[in-house]
């Protein structure tokens, strides 16, 4: 747990990570405040117990963080965390990745977040909302050219288990059909 205080300061603080009770690693860590983002409407701005929070304030001063510098915070893979913030429920915020391809990952908030305009954040979240929109789309339409191949082999498969001496009990199939 952090030092207790009940303001968050520029200051170095000890962060322990804890699981079944015990202490697993300390770091110690700059802990930025986000003064950057308090142009930031607040609809866009994670409740503070969320993962989600704590890698944005990591974010908010701009420079480029390591997947592990943000594990280390949180105590877990940012992965689900930045994928909310990216998303419709965090409010479309532009996370860039930019590691080369295979390497390690790192993230960096886009500028335009950080510049203190309303209209660069809503240009920024316009960004973000096409890349989500454009990759839901392709997602979409990937599994919509798989779902007559699916259909077959799922047939084929719950056919065999009919058939099969081990399919004994096949009540669990009718809730599939």
């Amino acid at each position: 747990m952090a030092d207790s205080g009940s303001k968050v300061l520029p200051s170095t603080r000890k962060l322990y990570h804890i699981l079944y009770g015990h202490i697993v690693s300390h770091i110690t860590i700059q802990v930025i405040p986000m003064e950057n983002l308090l142009h930031i409407r607040s609809e866009f701005m994670p409740s503070i117990e969320r993962k989600a929070f704590r890698v944005l304030s990591m974010l908010a001063d701009g420079k480029q963080h390591t997947k592990f510098e943000l594990m280390s915070v949180i105590g877990d893979d940012p992965r689900s965390a930045l994928q909310w913030l990216q998303g419709k429920p965090g409010g479309f915020w532009l996370i860039h990745n930019d590691s080369a391809k295979h390497q390690p990952a790192v993230y960096r908030l886009d500028a335009f977040h950080l510049s203190g305009s309303l209209i660069d954040d809503a240009s920024a979240r316009r960004v973000q909302q096409a890349k989500y929109k454009g990759t839901s789309r392709l997602l979409a339409e990937k599994n919509a050219r798989r779902l007559a191949t699916a259909i077959a082999e799922y047939q084929d498969a719950v056919a065999g288990l009919s058939e099969s001496e081990a399919a004994n009990d096949a009540s669990w199939i009718k809730g599939l059909i």
